[in-house]
């Protein structure tokens, strides 16, 4: 869902250059499923605790591109050409 957000904001031409906005990018989500199987090695209960941060925390980075694309796009004037 977080690259969804980002790549239909640029599809509808909400922003011009690709946005990196958010708490969770790419990079800090593949740290964390990384850490996610070492943990695993020593114990798999460790692998539960990273994987329910990542769900939370890339929900939360696409409702905030979510929002941040709206708001941008509404201060531009641009929020009519929106599609549903």
């Amino acid at each position: 869902m977080t690259a969804y957000a980002k790549s239909s904001a640029r599809e509808k031409g909400l922003v011009a250059e690709e946005s990196k906005i958010g708490l969770l990018c790419k990079p800090e989500r593949v740290i964390l499923i990384s850490l996610s199987l070492l943990l695993g090695i020593f114990n798999l209960s460790f692998v539960l605790y990273p994987i329910i941060a990542l769900a939370l925390l890339s929900n939360f980075t696409a409702l905030q591109r979510i929002y941040l694309n709206l708001k941008g796009a509404k201060s531009s004037g641009d929020i009519g050409r929106i599609q549903r």
